[in-house]
């Protein structure tokens, strides 16, 4: 991560309380948070900090559980630095502030009609953060959120501004594309899109060995998982694929089964586990009684993200 020092643009308090990650496996007080309003204001604090030898380090939604965002110095947050700045609809190539929340960049792109490749279940994080940490989604055939990358600008330690892409400042760019934040400051991300489509979403309730002797023809759906159920069976199959349909709104039975009984209930059993371990066969079969079967045909964004309270 970036270590360098402070200054005084759109600091929070001087007297931090304690901040930690989604997790809560990582917990620390800065001296300083940060939340610079524009690009430039963000040069002009990287370049007066680089003259105090003081350490920095930079957070986005805070849902990697490495500890790189620690510091008990100075930190910096890109909320501010959200949106759209460009749309080349020729192309399907979008530029976006880094800080943008995934959740917001979908329903951003699909105001223009555009979408992206593949995502995670989880679109709380900033565009920065997630190509920095190698955030993946399923799809043998597809690459993580850091693949759809074309270009970035970083701010360097000194407050130097790089544009880098495949045809430019390459090696750069490769680099940053997942560096972990160790590179410098992403501040504009440019983004290989899609036009806007629609995903046939199925989950279902499958014997394991069924599922590992279907895998092959398993594998043909453009994405497949499956979650086992330790000490049964049984286990959650989800598959998604292109459909030319319109989309239409997350379904209330799909609402209740990944608010209550994938979080809800899941955290209950799993409390339980935690407690009663030497129960934990037959609450993991108790567990395996409640999966469901179900299909939704929503837009991209909406599928892919799903509710996640129960933290890992």
């Amino acid at each position: 991560m970036l270590f360098i020092g402070i200054y005084s643009s759109n600091e929070v308090s001087r007297h931090m309380t304690q901040i930690q990650n989604w997790s809560g496996s990582v917990r620390f007080t800065p001296k300083n948070l940060h939340t610079p309003e524009t690009e430039a204001a963000l040069i002009a604090l990287v370049k007066a900090c680089s003259q105090q030898n003081r350490r920095i380090r930079v957070i986005g939604s805070g849902h990697s559980f490495t500890r790189l965002i620690e510091t008990d110095d100075v930190l910096i947050s890109l909320n501010k630095l959200q949106g759209i700045i460009n749309v080349d609809h020729d192309t399907h190539q979008v530029t976006v502030w880094g800080g943008t929340k995934i959740k917001a960049l979908g329903k951003h792109l699909a105001a223009v009609d555009l979408a992206q490749i593949n995502l995670g279940d989880i679109d709380v994080q900033s565009i920065a953060g997630a190509i920095s940490t190698g955030t993946h989604g399923s799809g043998a055939a597809l690459g993580s959120v850091a693949t759809q990358v074309v270009g970035l600008r970083l701010i360097t330690a000194s407050g130097a501004v790089i544009d880098c892409s495949e045809t430019e400042n390459r090696d750069i760019f490769k680099a940053a594309q997942v560096s972990m934040g160790t590179l410098g400051i992403i501040t504009q991300v440019t983004l290989q899109c899609m036009p806007a489509y629609t995903l046939d979403y199925h989950w279902y309730k499958q014997p394991l060995q069924d599922v590992l002797h279907n895998l092959d023809k398993l594998k043909q759906h453009r994405h497949f998982e499956f979650y086992w159920i330790p000490h049964t069976e049984t286990t959650l199959v989800k598959t998604m694929n292109i459909i030319d349909q319109p989309a239409q709104h997350k379904s209330l039975f799909r609402r209740f089964n990944e608010n209550v009984i994938e979080n809800l209930a899941f955290w209950g059993f799993s409390a339980a586990a935690w407690q009663f371990p030497w129960q934990s066969k037959r609450i993991a079969r108790m567990m395996s009684t409640l999966i469901s079967n179900g299909h939704d045909v929503t837009a991209s964004h909406e599928t892919f993200a799903t509710v996640r309270v129960v933290k890992f």
